[in-house]
């Protein structure tokens, strides 16, 4: 049998063999690529009007042709001599287009390939700016899992990176947000304000009367001044009963940074020191060192020391007042139905108050007999309650039984 072929099947091999319609890629490797003859020229010429710049060897390492910038690849020695190749290269760009020159009898002879250069084209590696600045923004906004922001991008329509790269990238991105630079913190310091906050205390006249209270006790020789930073401070001793001078001040000043145990039983004799700096502008805004102030933002010193000088005005009330424990008075016990007749200041006769308000006077009794007497009245009653003839006082209840007639 024949086979039967269609009548256009000539026509369909002829387009499919048709070498014309059809382009490949050129090859641009080894014996692909195409140079063209640029130049023949001195060896000294070439050195002065192609700016051509020498390594250690004595080698060509870079030169300028037709406003282009050729960078040394790699040599190859052939039968015909060695061939030293370069490529074009400017500064932060990569253009594909190579050259080569050969050096015979003090004669260089420049190759440049056919092909146009592009310069505009950069070789970039990794995730490019206007990804980058996307991403960023989703982080910000919150969407921080890889495949939530691969899918955002896609739809926004940037390359998206691959996900190993944004993984990197996103550590990277976490630890410029999350850590702290010292460009920060001087940031910080430099917009924080550097006036003095505005201090809201309260003094009220326990506190007044335990500033003169201080102030009034303490010896003058106790109080030591000293100057630092063109301020006066105020040194005096946490415990009052201790003097204190000049020479335990400087001794306290240079041990205390370094108490070890060695020396802390020798030093140990150093009472505590509270350091205030009394502002006689506006004594508002002094300073101490002490526990309560930094609670408070004021202090029995700082008032103390402001009453010595003028400054504060402490008032006469609380001049006065002595700490005193003062005794309460016990509130009034409730009066009993029984009492005994010695104790009372009342009359001599005992007396018993009725359920229908009338007062009924009695004999006063031990207290034996009157537990006695409670025991059998409480008999008395179970007794009554529990006997047929005894009334019920009582309103009746749901539930419970009526009484019979």
């Amino acid at each position: 049998m024949e086979s039967e072929m269609p009548e256009n099947c000539d026509e369909t091999i002829d387009n499919t063999n048709d070498s014309s319609n059809l382009e490949f890629g050129k090859k641009r490797r080894g014996k692909g690529a195409v140079y063209d003859f640029c130049t023949a020229i001195t060896y000294s010429d070439f050195l002065k009007n192609f700016n051509v710049k020498l390594n250690n060897k004595g080698l060509v390492q870079m030169f300028e042709c037709q406003k282009n910038i050729f960078k040394y690849r790699f040599k190859r020695n052939l039968k015909e001599g060695t061939k030293f190749y370069y490529q074009c290269s400017p500064w932060k760009e990569t253009c594909l287009v190579s050259s080569y020159i050969t050096i015979k009898n003090d004669h260089v002879s420049i190759f440049i390939e056919d092909e146009p250069h592009d310069h505009s084209t950069k070789n970039e590696r990794g995730i490019s700016e206007e990804t980058k600045k996307a991403i960023n923004k989703l982080y910000d906004v919150g969407v921080r899992a890889p495949k939530a922001i691969l899918r955002s991008l896609d739809k926004q329509g940037f390359n998206c990176p691959m996900k190993s790269q944004l993984q990197n990238y996103l550590v990277r991105l976490r630890k410029d947000r999350m850590s702290l630079k010292n460009d920060d913190i001087s940031k910080d310091c430099n917009q924080g304000s550097l006036d003095v906050f505005k201090k809201d205390f309260y003094v009220d006249l326990p506190l007044y009367t335990a500033s003169y209270q201080w102030i009034s006790t303490i010896k003058t020789e106790n109080i030591i001044k000293m100057r630092h930073d063109n301020k006066i401070y105020h040194l005096t001793s946490m415990t009052m009963e201790k003097a204190l001078a000049r020479e335990k001040v400087i001794e306290y000043g240079t041990i205390s940074g370094d108490l070890l145990e060695k020396n802390l039983i020798e030093n140990c004799h150093l009472p505590k020191i509270t350091k205030t700096y009394l502002d006689k502008s506006n004594w508002q805004n002094s300073k101490c060192n002490c526990r309560y102030f930094l609670e408070n933002y004021i202090c029995v010193h700082i008032i103390g020391l402001a009453f010595k000088y003028r400054l504060v005005d402490i008032p006469e009330s609380a001049r006065c007042m002595e700490a005193e424990i003062q005794v309460e008075r016990l509130e009034k016990t409730k009066a009993s139905f029984f009492f005994d007749k010695s104790s009372s200041s009342a009359d001599d006769s005992d007396s018993e108050v009725l359920s229908n308000g009338s007062i009924k006077e009695i004999e006063s009794i031990s207290n034996g007999d009157l537990i006695l007497e409670n025991i059998n009245r409480f008999k008395r009653s179970i007794s009554a309650m529990e006997s047929n003839d005894h009334e019920l006082e009582n309103p009746r209840k749901r539930g419970r039984p009526k009484k019979k007639i």
